[in-house]
Protein backbone atom coordinates (compact mmCIF):
# COMPACT_ATOMS: atom_id res chain seq x y z
CA UNK A 1 0.00 0.00 0.00
CA UNK A 2 2.71 2.35 0.67
CA UNK A 3 4.65 1.90 -2.58
CA UNK A 4 1.53 1.96 -4.54
CA UNK A 5 0.25 5.12 -2.96
CA UNK A 6 3.63 6.80 -4.57
CA UNK A 7 5.16 6.82 -0.60
CA UNK A 8 8.51 5.57 0.18
CA UNK A 9 9.47 3.55 3.62
CA UNK A 10 12.07 2.92 5.75
CA UNK A 11 11.57 -0.20 8.01
CA UNK A 12 13.97 -1.37 10.26
CA UNK A 13 14.65 -5.12 10.97
CA UNK A 14 14.73 -6.63 13.86
CA UNK A 15 14.85 -10.15 15.08
CA UNK A 16 11.30 -11.04 15.35
CA UNK A 17 12.01 -10.39 10.97
CA UNK A 18 14.26 -13.50 10.87
CA UNK A 19 14.47 -14.24 7.59
CA UNK A 20 15.00 -10.69 6.00
CA UNK A 21 17.52 -10.13 8.88
CA UNK A 22 19.24 -13.19 7.71
CA UNK A 23 19.12 -12.35 4.21
CA UNK A 24 20.67 -8.33 4.69
CA UNK A 25 23.30 -9.96 7.03
CA UNK A 26 24.40 -12.32 4.51
CA UNK A 27 24.06 -9.92 1.55
CA UNK A 28 26.18 -7.06 3.08
CA UNK A 29 28.94 -10.05 3.79
CA UNK A 30 28.64 -10.89 -0.15
CA UNK A 31 28.66 -7.32 -1.82
CA UNK A 32 30.87 -3.91 -1.10
CA UNK A 33 28.60 -0.91 0.65
CA UNK A 34 27.59 1.58 -2.90
CA UNK A 35 28.13 4.07 0.14
CA UNK A 36 29.60 4.70 3.24
CA UNK A 37 29.66 7.44 6.17
CA UNK A 38 30.76 7.90 9.29
CA UNK A 39 30.36 10.73 12.49
CA UNK A 40 30.29 11.37 15.61
CA UNK A 41 28.21 13.21 17.50
CA UNK A 42 28.59 14.15 21.05
CA UNK A 43 24.98 14.54 23.30
CA UNK A 44 23.30 14.41 26.37
CA UNK A 45 26.83 12.94 27.86
CA UNK A 46 27.17 10.40 25.01
CA UNK A 47 30.40 9.98 22.47
CA UNK A 48 28.96 8.10 19.79
CA UNK A 49 30.67 7.39 16.63
CA UNK A 50 28.09 6.00 13.76
CA UNK A 51 28.63 4.36 10.39
CA UNK A 52 25.98 3.63 7.65
CA UNK A 53 26.91 1.89 5.02
CA UNK A 54 24.19 1.79 1.88
CA UNK A 55 23.54 -1.40 -0.02
CA UNK A 56 21.62 -2.39 -3.11
CA UNK A 57 19.19 -5.01 -2.88
CA UNK A 58 19.11 -7.63 -4.87
CA UNK A 59 16.53 -7.23 -7.27
CA UNK A 60 15.04 -10.96 -6.70
CA UNK A 61 14.35 -9.40 -3.65
CA UNK A 62 11.18 -7.33 -5.15
CA UNK A 63 9.40 -10.65 -4.92
CA UNK A 64 9.41 -10.88 -1.37
CA UNK A 65 9.63 -7.41 -0.32
CA UNK A 66 7.84 -4.85 -2.51
CA UNK A 67 9.38 -1.79 -3.37
CA UNK A 68 12.84 -2.87 -1.84
CA UNK A 69 15.43 -0.58 -3.38
CA UNK A 70 18.20 -0.62 -0.96
CA UNK A 71 19.18 -1.70 3.09
CA UNK A 72 21.39 -0.22 5.50
CA UNK A 73 23.69 -1.49 7.88
CA UNK A 74 24.16 1.27 10.84
CA UNK A 75 26.57 0.40 13.46
CA UNK A 76 27.01 2.25 16.72
CA UNK A 77 29.67 2.43 19.08
CA UNK A 78 30.63 4.57 22.00
CA UNK A 79 30.53 5.87 25.38
CA UNK A 80 27.08 6.23 27.71
CA UNK A 81 27.30 6.86 31.49
CA UNK A 82 30.84 5.83 31.43
CA UNK A 83 29.87 2.49 30.23
CA UNK A 84 31.27 0.98 25.99
CA UNK A 85 28.46 -0.30 23.99
CA UNK A 86 28.53 -1.59 20.45
CA UNK A 87 25.37 -2.14 18.33
CA UNK A 88 24.25 -2.99 14.92
CA UNK A 89 20.83 -2.01 13.08
CA UNK A 90 19.11 -3.02 10.11
CA UNK A 91 16.26 -0.91 7.77
CA UNK A 92 15.32 -1.91 4.63
CA UNK A 93 14.46 1.38 2.36
CA UNK A 94 11.96 2.20 -0.56
CA UNK A 95 13.74 4.89 -2.05
CA UNK A 96 16.88 4.52 -4.34
CA UNK A 97 19.41 6.44 -2.62
CA UNK A 98 23.14 7.40 -3.53
CA UNK A 99 24.34 8.70 -0.95
CA UNK A 100 24.87 6.80 3.24
CA UNK A 101 25.10 10.50 4.65
CA UNK A 102 21.33 10.76 3.68
CA UNK A 103 20.12 7.91 4.67
CA UNK A 104 21.24 8.05 7.89
CA UNK A 105 20.33 11.35 8.48
CA UNK A 106 16.35 9.31 7.36
CA UNK A 107 17.29 7.16 10.05
CA UNK A 108 17.55 9.95 12.72
CA UNK A 109 14.66 11.85 11.20
CA UNK A 110 12.89 8.26 11.84
CA UNK A 111 14.06 8.12 15.50
CA UNK A 112 12.91 11.21 16.03
CA UNK A 113 9.27 10.29 15.56
CA UNK A 114 10.24 7.46 17.48
CA UNK A 115 11.06 9.39 20.39
CA UNK A 116 8.69 11.69 20.27
CA UNK A 117 5.15 10.34 19.28
CA UNK A 118 5.70 6.52 19.84
CA UNK A 119 7.83 6.04 23.29
CA UNK A 120 5.35 8.97 24.53
CA UNK A 121 2.52 7.50 24.15
CA UNK A 122 3.92 3.76 25.33
CA UNK A 123 5.29 5.01 28.52
CA UNK A 124 3.94 8.08 29.50
CA UNK A 125 0.50 7.69 27.58
CA UNK A 126 0.12 3.97 29.14
CA UNK A 127 -1.14 2.66 25.03
CA UNK A 128 1.02 -0.44 25.58
CA UNK A 129 -1.06 -1.45 28.72
CA UNK A 130 -4.42 -0.68 27.21
CA UNK A 131 -7.22 -3.22 27.84
CA UNK A 132 -9.48 -1.63 25.38
CA UNK A 133 -10.91 -4.95 23.63
CA UNK A 134 -12.86 -2.97 20.82
CA UNK A 135 -10.72 -2.41 17.45
CA UNK A 136 -12.62 1.18 17.20
CA UNK A 137 -12.80 1.99 20.65
CA UNK A 138 -8.75 1.38 21.26
CA UNK A 139 -8.26 3.27 17.66
CA UNK A 140 -10.30 6.55 19.15
CA UNK A 141 -8.78 6.93 22.34
CA UNK A 142 -5.37 6.36 20.50
CA UNK A 143 -6.74 9.10 18.08
CA UNK A 144 -7.82 11.52 21.87
CA UNK A 145 -4.14 10.69 22.75
CA UNK A 146 -2.49 12.34 19.74
CA UNK A 147 -4.84 14.80 20.00
CA UNK A 148 -4.13 15.63 23.65
CA UNK A 149 0.03 15.02 22.70
CA UNK A 150 -0.09 18.30 19.92
CA UNK A 151 -2.09 20.43 22.17
CA UNK A 152 0.49 20.08 25.23
CA UNK A 153 3.10 20.49 22.24
CA UNK A 154 1.01 23.70 21.00
CA UNK A 155 1.20 25.04 24.49
CA UNK A 156 5.01 24.69 24.61
CA UNK A 157 5.44 22.01 26.62
CA UNK A 158 8.71 19.99 26.16
CA UNK A 159 8.00 17.23 28.66
CA UNK A 160 4.20 15.61 28.18
CA UNK A 161 4.38 14.29 32.00
CA UNK A 162 4.68 17.56 33.41
CA UNK A 163 1.67 19.26 31.52
CA UNK A 164 -0.02 15.70 32.41
CA UNK A 165 0.65 16.46 35.66
CA UNK A 166 -0.04 19.90 35.84
CA UNK A 167 -3.60 19.83 33.62
CA UNK A 168 -4.97 16.30 33.59
CA UNK A 169 -7.99 17.71 36.24
CA UNK A 170 -8.12 20.62 35.21
CA UNK A 171 -10.81 20.23 32.38
CA UNK A 172 -11.89 24.11 32.50
CA UNK A 173 -8.06 24.83 30.90
CA UNK A 174 -8.11 21.53 28.57
CA UNK A 175 -11.35 22.59 27.12
CA UNK A 176 -9.51 26.52 26.58
CA UNK A 177 -6.72 24.83 24.57
CA UNK A 178 -9.18 23.40 22.39
CA UNK A 179 -10.81 27.32 21.22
Amino acid sequence: MIVESGNDYLIQVKGNQDKLLTLIKQEALAQKPTDSHESWHKNRGRLEHRRVQLYKAPPHWQQTYVGIACFLVLRRWGLRKGKTYDKTHYYILSRNMQEAAQAGELIRSYWSVENRLHYVKDVTMGEDKNQIAHKQAAKNVSLLKNIALNLMRLKGYKCVKTAIDLHAHNIKTLFQWLL
